[in-house]
């Protein structure tokens, strides 16, 4: 393990929004087809094999300039061969490459990592020796032994966790039971090609100090929990199918459907409850605004050059390349 511990990215990704892939907000007639499915029914693996294009890019012009955008989807089937044929490309002729915004906790000190990671382990778990079933009402544990039961999650592994924790348990056994897992390796992919390929990376990451981190984590209350368990339990059994179509999709470069689907609200209550202290909000606030800082300045100053966002920022109607789009650039989808 490296003792440069990116605490903060871990938990975006596996806890915060729990893997991205549940908190969506579908449409009257997803509703409609929901109803036609039990929730004792397991969601079909998506198994995708192969070598496949993967996604489409989006293009974002100024004056003669380009900047080339992948987009990493949230989660992607386990068996799937990604073909980077169209990233290599752009790549051997880009000046730049901009890594996605995140937020980040690191320790330099090996022993120090040690001591945070087993801090991180204890503050997943409840005070004063109390189990789940102590703090979560009856109907919403009865909820959440069915999903658990669905997706054949051992409730022993959840029965000392916090109430967010036991929803992150959930939504990884559920992924897994899929045939999903998280896109991390996907951006660790593309700096190796651009490593490969010598183009400078720019990165818009910023960090929070680990006790900062600590307190923030520490500061959800446990109404705030409960509510991100009840949304967690009711989109596992319901939403997860919009997760795999979305993976599918992604695999298939297919650009119109992707458009078409629904994705994570990250404004949801759920995610408001959870991170609105104002230390959490406003360094998220400054990565993104790096990140839109650094590509206006490659279009200004670079005829090619290459990004990766989540997926939600190139769809949703607040996302970046939407921002990019307001400040006056050329968007185009391939």
């Amino acid at each position: 393990m490296s003792s440069s511990t990116r605490l903060w990215t871990f938990f975006l990704m596996g806890t915060l929004l729990l893997s991205l892939c549940v908190f969506t907000q579908t449409s009257q007639a997803d509703a409609a087809n929901r109803v036609e499915h039990s929730a004792n029914d397991l969601v079909e693996e998506l198994v995708v094999t192969g070598k496949r294009p993967g996604p489409p890019l989006w293009r974002v012009s100024n004056n003669g300039s380009t900047l080339w955008i992948f987009g990493v989807p949230d989660t992607l089937p386990k068996k799937l061969v990604w073909d980077p044929a169209s990233v290599n490309a752009i790549m051997q002729d880009s000046q730049a490459y901009l890594s996605p915004p995140d937020i980040s906790a690191s320790v330099s000190n090996p022993l120090r990592a040690i001591g945070v990671l087993r801090a991180f382990g204890k503050l997943k778990k409840l005070d004063n020796n109390q189990q789940l079933h102590n703090v979560v009402p009856d109907p919403l544990y009865t909820q959440f032994t069915a999903a658990a039961a669905q997706f054949r999650l051992p409730l022993r592994r959840t029965k000392k966790l916090r109430p967010m924790y036991a929803a992150e348990a959930l939504t990884e056994q559920a992924l897994k039971k899929s045939g999903l897992r998280d896109s991390e390796h996907l951006e660790e992919q593309i700096r190796k090609i651009a490593k490969r390929r010598k183009v400078p990376v720019i990165s818009s990451s910023r960090s929070i100090d680990m006790d900062k981190l600590f307190e923030i984590l520490e500061s959800p209350s446990l109404e705030a929990e409960l509510a991100c368990l009840q949304i967690t339990v009711e989109a596992v059994a319901t939403d997860l199918q919009q997760a795999v179509l979305r993976a599918q999709a992604w695999a298939d470069g297919d650009a119109l459907l992707l458009s078409s689907l629904d994705y994570p609200d990250v404004n949801s209550s759920c995610v408001q409850n959870l991170f609105s202290s104002p230390a959490a909000v406003a360094v998220m606030a400054q990565a993104n605004q790096a990140w839109l800082t650094s590509a206006t300045r490659v279009l200004a100053t670079h005829e090619t050059s290459f990004a990766s966002l989540p997926m939600r920022e190139l769809v949703r109607e607040d996302g970046l390349l939407k921002q990019l789009e307001q400040r006056g650039f050329k968007i185009r989808g391939q």
